[in-house]
């Protein structure tokens, strides 16, 4: 009898030990950089911050300060030099306006049709279009990774970043 419940016991503070080892060692080496990351930029705010095993998920709220199609890439490389080996899913966090988000519906299907086209050269064309039928203005920007968008109508603004490749970080619409 003495022996199961030091036997227990010994199991039971092992699991401890080993769970609030994986746990500090995620806060400390993930979320915790995270965290300074968003501290060193201003405009931007981490409405949620999900860290699994495999995956870091983000929620971010962006103000319309920020400039989006600068700055956002190079916190993108950041954030994912902290997830390390886990896949990377930032969600932006766009207001509702329905002004915005028509003119994101409408520009969905040529973008993703460029992308999955590889015409990336149509892209510009295809935001200035839908940007002048809703009377906004627009900014857009291509890297070697994602196509980043952002759509404007006085303080209110729509970003979208649009991965060419699926197997990288991933954005996902609000």
């Amino acid at each position: 009898m003495r022996q199961a419940k030091v036997l227990v016991g010994s199991l039971l503070v092992t699991l401890v030990v080993l769970i609030g080892g994986f746990l500090a060692s995620q806060w400390w080496f993930v979320t915790k950089p995270i965290h300074q990351t968003f501290d060193q930029q201003s405009g931007l705010h981490p409405a949620k911050i999900n860290v699994m095993p495999t995956e870091v998920r983000l929620h971010l709220h962006i103000d319309s300060t920020y400039d989006f199609i600068q700055r956002y890439p190079r916190l993108l490389d950041k954030l994912e030099q902290t997830a390390g080996h886990r896949k990377l899913t930032v969600v932006l966090d766009n207001p509702r306006h329905p002004e915005l988000e028509q003119a994101w519906s409408d520009l969905q299907f040529a973008l993703l049709e460029a992308v999955a086209t590889k015409r990336y050269t149509l892209i510009p064309d295809a935001v200035k279009q839908v940007a002048q039928q809703h009377r906004l203005t627009y900014e857009v920007r291509i890297d070697e990774r994602f196509v980043y968008v952002e759509l404007q109508q006085s303080n209110r603004a729509w970003r979208q970043v649009v991965p060419l490749q699926t197997d990288r970080a991933e954005v996902l619409p609000s």
